[in-house]
């Protein structure tokens, strides 16, 4: 019989966290799936950890690559023609859950038929698998209680509101989804290394609605010098964000409220890094990200010069500090 969810669980050097994500899944008060591992090649010993895994509990099913992918978003798609269920959960390999996710996420797609993806709020994890905080810090800055309470949203409106500010769906651990939507759709996009994520709930709701379960059912971890964190610092998350942006744009447009809303912020995570000294990006991506910005920003270019006359500005007031601190000691 086909099970009701495919369990996709893409794994890349996280061997030291499987034990914790596998049992986290085969503890779910929700039985109606099958569990599929994806291992990309790892270089640990991740292999020996899922068929000392798998050996013990035969609901579990394996596939190693023979190559590496070279993006974890390609095992999703291939995840995905691995099995059969209607609804899929990707399941990251360092991430876990509270037994109740797929119980409760299932149900609200049961329940709406028009409901595409389903998903819950997250807890933060650190490296020892301690809570440090709620994805609810999130979306704090985005001017509204909503995501303190369930709802349910309708998809385009989502996409116009909010989505275009920032990825509000932010962990894909904590979302449930329709397979006959994501195949429609064609998949996840090839075109993004780190946000084919936020690209991919954007074209999967202009075809359906959302709903959002306010219990934080999800727990997700970012460890510190990872893949995404490293990106984050070389360009490619602004460069990225500018693109989903314009992509929500011209598949929903954007509501006028939350234009210059969502202009704002892509120009900060585009600019905040380098000014902070954080991020090294170089000359030609640098012009890159410009080009991307001037298409969803036209005004762009404005909110450069304001930012190169106040740090002008900032520069000379340091030198009159400096040079009146120097008078100051010299009496």
């Amino acid at each position: 019989m086909v099970p009701k969810v495919s369990v996709i669980v893409p794994n890349y050097n996280h061997a030291r966290y499987l034990p914790e994500r596998i049992k986290s899944i085969l503890g779910q008060t929700y039985a109606d799936y099958e569990l599929l591992l994806l291992d990309d090649c790892s270089t640990d010993d991740s292999r020996d950890v899922i068929q000392t895994l798998a050996a013990t509990d035969g609901r579990i099913r394996t596939v190693f690559n023979t190559a590496n992918s070279g993006s974890g978003y390609r095992q999703w798609d291939r995840g995905v023609r691995e099995t059969t269920g209607q609804y899929i959960w990707i399941a990251e390999s360092d991430d876990a859950a509270e037994p109740e996710l797929l119980e409760s996420l299932v149900a609200r797609l049961d329940a709406h038929k028009e409901v595409g993806i389903a998903y819950c709020q997250s807890r933060r994890l650190n490296e020892n698998s301690e809570t440090i905080g709620s994805m609810l810090e999130w979306t704090s800055d985005l001017g509204t209680d909503r995501w303190e309470r369930d709802f349910v949203a309708n998809g385009t409106e989502e996409c116009r509101r909010y989505l275009c500010q920032k990825n509000t769906i932010p962990n894909a651990s904590g979302v449930v989804f329709r397979r006959d939507i994501f195949e429609e759709i064609g998949g996840v996009s090839g075109d993004f290394k780190l946000c084919a994520d936020w690209h991919l709930w954007a074209r999967m709701l202009t075809k359906s609605n959302l709903s959002f379960v306010a219990r934080p059912l999800n727990q997700f971890r970012l460890e510190q010098g990872s893949v995404t964190q490293n990106r984050k610092k070389d360009g490619t998350i602004a460069l990225e964000s500018y693109r989903v942006a314009w992509a929500i744009q011209q598949l929903t447009g954007v509501a006028p409220e939350s234009l210059e809303l969502s202009r704002e912020k892509m120009y900060y995570v585009w600019t905040y890094p380098q000014r902070k000294g954080d991020a090294v990006v170089t000359i030609d991506l640098n012009w890159r990200i410009y080009r991307e910005a001037r298409r969803f920003d036209p005004s762009v270019h404005v909110r450069l010069l304001r930012d190169i006359r106040q740090s002008a500005r900032e520069r000379v007031r340091s030198a009159l500090g400096r040079k009146n601190r120097a008078g100051d000691a010299a009496l």
